[in-house]
């Protein structure tokens, strides 16, 4: 679980993000999603699930990777699995939006003020992570600078959090993938050793009305 939502990015920015701003330990945060309840979250439950029965087949000892006959036919990590089962499967966003109910269970009413913060930060997320069959490139408009304050945690050179409205240009098109082979190559399997599962972005300034 901690490498599907840390290491693979899928929710890196507002995991990050929680520990900087409320001080919630990366332990406590990610627990709420191996361990914590998850009734009104069936998305991250069926994942869950899939890790435990994974484990429960190395312990007798099963191989320790995934094998996927449909998806390159090689055997996987099962987080990298689990993530290309999610986007195919169509139910990425659901997994965002549970993410952001977990995380705001974390929170609780203490943090309540963050609410609007993090939604900012899973929508940048969401949009940054790579997908097949992109034809447009995007623009993201938030509250906050959310993704100079994340990259200056990562650099140990910290960037206020500034309140005011940034649009971020995301490129989905300069290198995309037009089949689940290419995507699952080239994004899982190879990107797993750069960790490069979300897409390049930057920020966009504002335009005066009627200047180009």
């Amino acid at each position: 679980m901690v490498a599907l939502l840390h290491f693979d990015k899928v929710f890196q920015i507002p995991i990050i993000m929680a520990r900087e701003l409320a001080g919630v330990p990366y332990l406590e945060l990610l627990n709420l999603f191996g361990e914590g309840e998850l009734k009104d979250c069936p998305t991250i439950k069926g994942v869950r699930e899939f890790f435990h029965e994974t484990a429960r087949s190395i312990q007798q000892g099963g191989p320790e990777y995934v094998h996927s006959k449909e998806y390159l036919d090689i055997y996987w990590p099962a987080d990298e699995l689990a993530l290309i089962h999610l986007i195919a499967e169509n139910k990425i966003e659901a997994f965002y939006n549970e993410c952001l109910t977990v995380l705001r269970r974390a929170l609780g009413k203490e943090f309540s003020a963050l609410n609007p913060i993090f939604d900012d930060a899973v929508k940048l997320n969401r949009s940054l992570l790579k997908r097949p069959f992109q034809t447009a490139d995007i623009d993201v408009t938030l509250n906050y600078n959310i993704w100079e304050f994340y990259r200056g945690v990562l650099r140990g050179e910290p960037i206020p959090l500034a309140e005011k409205p940034v649009t971020y240009h995301i490129d989905r098109t300069t290198t995309a993938y037009w089949t689940w082979d290419d995507f699952c190559r080239e994004v899982i399997w190879y990107g797993n050793k750069k960790g490069a599962y979300l897409y390049t972005n930057q920020q966009v300034e504002p335009q005066i009305a009627g200047i180009y």
